[in-house]
């Protein structure tokens, strides 16, 4: 990442402890205060940046974290991705509008997001959606862009740790119990492009650890365990 042997030494200790203390926050701020302005580089992101670009498709957390796009409201060409940008009180009122809000109002936002879904044709959200975006959008600063890669970035090295922690949990139950507790699946994800790298692995066309790009949140467990907490899988899982 460019980082001279002290910083990448004093981030590397900071962090460790920042994540044993599990505070998602802390760890931000490490990242943030280690590396903003150092010159730091990512290649990697950059990669997957180019990559998501090419195919006008992001995961979940590139579009959460504000101002790590820097594309303007025009990128949400996906359902999904559109319905995000509104808020769940803009939701009910389109809902109202069009007398489809139920009594009681639901509070949870799946369940807003599915009623809205239902009432709006696809093409009258996703335009609903791409006017809100323009009215919200403002093109981040170059730090603004530089901390939401920061916030990225302590995600990602995160996610790489409960990884490997899970991964040692599973050799240490595999030497006391049997060699099938290594069978692992990664869980569903409501995100299609962390689910398109999940089916991947289950289908053994990707190997290592998540997360497979940076923000992924793709978390593994054991074939037997996933049985259990989430019923039966499809095929690829089988």
């Amino acid at each position: 990442m460019g980082l001279s042997s002290a910083l990448s030494d004093a981030f590397r200790d900071a962090f460790a402890r920042a994540d044993r203390a599990g505070d998602t926050r802390v760890q931000e701020n490490v990242v943030t205060s280690h590396l903003m302005g150092s010159g730091w580089k990512w290649p990697e992101f950059d990669r997957w940046a180019k990559h998501f670009a090419e195919k006008k498709q992001w995961p979940y957390m590139w579009l959460r974290i504000d101002g790590l796009l820097g594309l303007g409201p025009d990128v949400r060409q996906q359902i999904d991705d559109a319905l995000r940008v509104l808020k769940v009180a803009e939701m009910k009122e389109m809902l109202a509008s069009r007398q489809a809000l139920p009594k009681p109002v639901p509070r949870k936002r799946d369940e807003v997001v599915a009623l809205v879904r239902k009432s709006y044709p696809e093409a009258e959200l996703l335009e609903v959606a791409r006017q809100r975006a323009i009215e919200q959008y403002k093109a981040p600063t170059t730090e603004q862009i530089e901390i939401a890669e920061c916030k990225l970035l302590a995600h990602t090295i995160t996610m790489r740790s409960y990884a490997v922690r899970d991964a040692r949990n599973r050799e240490q139950l595999a030497r006391d119990v049997s060699k099938t507790a290594l069978d692992v699946v990664a869980i569903d994800s409501d995100d299609p492009v962390e689910r398109a790298y999940g089916d991947l692995f289950n289908r053994g066309e990707l190997s290592g650890l998540p997360p497979f790009f940076p923000g992924d949140r793709t978390c593994l467990i054991s074939r037997a365990a996933a049985d259990r907490c989430c019923g039966p899988k499809s095929d690829a899982r089988e």
